[in-house]
């Protein structure tokens, strides 16, 4: 195998895809909100400290800029979707697949972080939140990790059979 040949980054058989894609998401699912998940169950004090400090800077983002950063993700994603899947572009595909879990993560902790300062649960009920939370952005990871093997597969069977 060739150096460039496996520093290539427009394909999905490249192990440097692989790799960012658990790592963005392992890192995505080492916090819920901002708050280390092995901290929620077993400091519960540090866990509240850590989750008022993530949520104010949430409100403040969601306040500031939310709408347009919302708005501008929800065009980006769109923009890297149409190009990839429209122009087969192998790379906008992969990114797509990287970004779209991303900002949908990211709009789900914006809408949390302002179901919080509407209605801020307390101890148990304060974790089962945070781990219902961490519950559904895993589940859309696991959903696009999912989406991004099986359209890999495609694309590469693709490629072999047609040859491209």
């Amino acid at each position: 195998m060739d150096l460039l040949q496996f520093l290539e980054t427009s394909s999905f058989s490249t192990p440097w895809y692989w790799a960012a894609m658990a790592l963005m998401w392992w890192r995505a699912g080492a916090q819920v909100l901002g708050v280390p998940r092995n901290v929620i169950g077993r400091h519960p004090d540090e866990a509240r400290a850590r989750l008022d400090s993530a949520l104010d800077r949430l409100r403040r983002q969601g306040a500031a800029s939310g709408v347009w950063l919302a708005a501008g993700g929800g065009f980006a994603v769109a923009l890297v979707g149409v190009l990839g899947f429209g122009g087969g572009l192998e790379l906008l595909q992969a990114l797509f697949f990287l970004l779209v879990p991303m900002w949908l993560a990211w709009l789900m902790d914006l809408s949390a972080a302002h179901l919080f300062a509407c209605r801020m649960p307390e101890g148990r009920a304060l974790r089962r939140a945070l781990w219902r939370h961490r519950l559904y952005v895993q589940t859309v990871a696991t959903v696009f990790v999912v989406l991004a093997v099986l359209w890999a597969m495609f694309a590469q069977t693709q490629a072999s059979v047609l040859g491209a």
